[in-house]
């Protein structure tokens, strides 16, 4: 995978407002890249700056602003990592805190950030860094020197920049000062602000709260930061000392009532690079003093730019550079030749066959198909890792061949890394009208999509894929068909209860979110791979408290849990041998002492389920002997199987027919 590939797939784009930022990515010649992933499209500076930097001393290298999905975080990078091409980059909006896990090293201030602004290619490596909080401190203390020590500062928002200011404010604040000096963090979500709050207490007094407590907390500050996205395209109309609920006069009605109460001295900053966002066009009405992020920008730029490419020059000589671009008109790209490209020959799911990337899977019942012999059949493909039981076909032939409809559903074994291949296949076969997605793929196929539903979105895995006027749409129906099957066999057993759920696969993160919205007391992800873990719990932490440990940790976890559930594939073929209570060291008798020792902890009462398809697993079959109630992953695969078939499909039956002739397929 390069990065012409991510362009050609749509899973990246050229962003259009930042200033000298236009790249043909045909037509690089000898130059290197460095590349600054953003979800929303905006005016930053740092393209600007860096290819004015670039020009001054003739070196072969282009920077670029990218719009992307942060879900796609682990492919992009992947990616980035594996092309030549690729020496650093920034890191921007809505990335800052998703790429961190899929880096190689982080430098410490980002290892205590837990968020990243600019990555370095060394030695094929990716090194993250975080100079974020730096650049906007020394940008507002040479414009307001002396504006933090002993001072209060409010930061309203808590996404992923307002940690690295918080740190950095937190190192120029005075603990000494108790009853003066304070950082106080507001944002809608107040899970969040806690969450930063509790990082930087050791550094400074801190407390948070919830936009309710603007205009209280203003009333007395001396500085005033915003490090939300509220004034940046699409949401120019809003102001950070308001709410953003979809409705902007009445929003602006409370940001001005807040305001109202902002203390005369006090200075207001914003991140934002627009030059004039309405939250400092409101703070000037009132004679406030004003800061805008473009010192931000240009402050972090340096050291950010020495860190990227190496460069040797002086950090006034940069800074120089840089400052004038910032101020410099636009250039012009360079006109582009378009070129007739060569037909293609049209991809078939026969080739797939042929060459052996897929092949049909022999264990799930009624999942026979003869590509040679389907002609006039529309089929449903779901992409496998390894032959399982899986019980989808069976219940989608079982609907086709009651109503007699020309459909064929069958499971296909691939490898995960060739889902690029797999899914344009697909996409330019006109047989193929969509399908599920099952065991390996689920957090693979999402970049090589045309698009996701809002839920597939947020998660960043997919297990149903229709095609529709041409283009594969991604959606997620694991997590609301796991917990309608939980519900429906233990009503009420998650509110207000410890969940531990067991790996962090592309079934976890799905699962994971949809109970998190059921108000659990805390939700702990154990993964071999802590980091993986961290991922969803960063993810899930907006909704309920969430935490991720190692597996070595099961055992204590244990001992006040609710609900298990594993989400591994430890129990499935070929891992039979293997049970979900401990790890998967390849030798079965010692991972089975560590599994009964840590389940021995467990209390009786708790609920143990399993997403697996087997009727019993080992992990079900343990809780079983150890006295606990047990789900097992049938009853997931039916909850969701009604809905995946109905986006699928289109087709138009009652939910309870659909239902039945899938319970009596299934049995």
């Amino acid at each position: 995978m390069t990065i012409k590939d991510l362009f050609a797939q749509g899973t990246i784009k050229v962003a259009e407002q930042p200033k000298n930022n236009y790249l043909d990515i045909n037509d690089l010649g000898d130059k290197k890249l460095l590349i600054t992933p953003i979800d929303h499209d905006y005016p930053g500076g740092s393209a600007a700056m860096h290819n004015a930097v670039f020009a001054k001393y003739d070196l072969p290298m282009r920077s670029c602003f990218v719009v992307g999905n942060p879900a796609y975080a682990e492919s992009l990078i992947k990616t980035l990592r594996e092309d030549p091409l690729y020496v650093g980059g920034g890191v921007g909006s809505g990335f800052k805190d998703k790429v961190g896990p899929f880096l190689d090293e982080l430098d410490k201030s980002a290892k205590v950030i837990g968020s990243v602004n600019v990555i370095a290619k060394k030695n094929g490596k990716l090194i993250g860094y975080n100079t974020d909080g730096r650049g906007f401190v020394n940008g507002l203390l040479t414009e307001y020197p002396d504006c933090i020590a002993g001072q209060k500062v409010v930061i309203l928002g808590a996404g992923g920049t307002a940690l690295p200011i918080a740190y950095e404010i937190a190192q120029n604040s005075s603990m000494e000062i108790v009853d003066i000096g304070e950082i106080v963090i507001l944002n809608r979500t107040v899970a969040k602000a806690e969450k930063i709050a509790r990082l930087i207490s050791r550094y400074a007094n801190v407390r948070f709260g919830g936009e309710d407590a603007i205009g209280k907390e203003i009333s007395n500050a001396n500085v005033v930061v915003n490090a939300s996205n509220k004034g940046a395209q699409p949401n120019e109309m809003y102001s950070a000392f308001g709410p953003m609920s979809g409705n902007p006069n009445q929003d602006m009605y409370v940001a001005e009532e807040n305001i109202s109460y902002l203390a005369k001295d006090a200075i207001v900053a914003d991140i934002l690079l627009e030059k004039d966002t309405l939250t400092l066009e409101m703070a000037r009405k009132r004679r406030n003093r004003t800061h805008s992020g473009q010192h931000m920008n240009l402050y972090q730029a340096v050291p950010a730019i020495k860190m990227m490419t190496g460069i040797d020059k002086p950090d006034s000589e940069l800074k120089e550079i840089m400052s004038n671009a910032l101020r410099a008109p636009a250039e012009a790209p360079a006109p582009k030749v378009e070129e007739t490209p060569a037909p293609i020959a049209t991809k078939k799911i026969d080739d797939l066959l042929s060459k052996g990337v897929v092949q049909i899977a022999q264990q799930p019942k009624n999942n026979a198909l003869d590509i040679n012999n389907c002609t006039g059949q529309n089929l449903l493909l779901i992409p496998i890792d390894h032959d399982y039981p899986g019980g989808s076909a069976a219940m989608h032939n079982g609907v086709f061949e009651h109503f007699n409809l020309p459909y064929k559903t069958s499971f296909v074994v691939g490898d995960p890394a060739n889902s690029e291949e797999i899914m344009s296949t697909f996409r330019e076969d006109s047989r193929y009208i969509g399908g599920g997605v099952g065991s390996g793929f689920k957090d693979k196929v999402a970049p090589f999509l045309d698009g996701l539903d809002q839920s597939a979105k947020t998660i960043g895995s997919v297990n149903v894929v229709a095609k529709e006027n041409g283009k594969l749409i991604g959606y997620n129906t694991d997590g609301i068909g796991f917990v309608n099957g939980l519900l429906a066999e233990y009503p009420n057993c998650i509110a207000g209860k410890k969940v531990i759920i067991l790996g962090a696969g592309g079934t976890a993160l799905p699962i994971s979110y949809e109970m998190a919205k059921k108000q659990p007391r805390e939700i702990v992800i154990c993964n071999r791979t802590v980091a993986k873990a961290e991922r969803i719990s960063n993810l899930i932490f907006s909704f309920t408290a969430a935490r991720a440990i190692g597996e070595d940790e099961i055992g204590v976890e244990f001992k006040d849990a609710d609900i298990i559930v594993n989400t591994s594939n430890k129990g499935a073929q070929p891992n039979e041998k293997y049970s979900a209570f401990g790890p998967m060291t390849r030798d079965p008798e010692k991972d089975m002492e560590v599994s009964l020792a840590n389940l021995a902890n467990l209390p009786t009462e708790a609920i143990v389920a399993d997403i697996l398809l087997e009727d019993e697993t080992l992990t079900l079959r343990m809780a079983k002997e150890h006295g606990n109630r047990v789900h097992n992953g049938q009853n997931m695969n039916l909850y969701q199987a009604v809905p995946a078939f109905k986006i699928m499909t289109k087709l138009d039956k009652p939910d309870n027919t659909l239902e039945n002739i899938m319970r009596a397929v299934a049995r």
